[in-house]
């Protein structure tokens, strides 16, 4: 018995849990379809991919040296603050840690 309530209510705090996520969602959302959309960019340039002499991309500006590839690919990428993908994360390491 007292098993099974463990089990509910640790479900239960995953419902709130999840119910937070969804309204941060819901929060940037908003925030996405409130802002107008930037005006049309025009092409400055065109080139063919097959005449390589043409263009060319210097990689050595982007500078990104310093930062991790998954670091930079997490930061760009997540829709989710780093708040709550840290609160995320450590809520499924700690399931998993009671599960073993």
């Amino acid at each position: 018995a007292q098993r099974r309530a463990n089990k509910l209510e640790d479900r239960y705090e995953d419902v709130v849990g999840y119910r937070k996520l969804w309204e941060e969602y819901e929060n940037i959302q908003e925030t996405v379809d409130s802002t107008p959309p930037p005006q049309e960019l025009k092409r400055t340039r065109s080139f063919d991919l097959q005449k390589a002499k043409t263009w060319y991309f210097d990689f050595q500006s982007l500078d990104g040296q310093e930062e991790d590839d998954d670091n930079k690919s997490q930061a760009s990428l997540s829709l989710l603050s780093a708040a709550s993908m840290e609160s995320q994360r450590r809520l499924y390491a700690e399931k998993s840690r009671i599960r073993r």
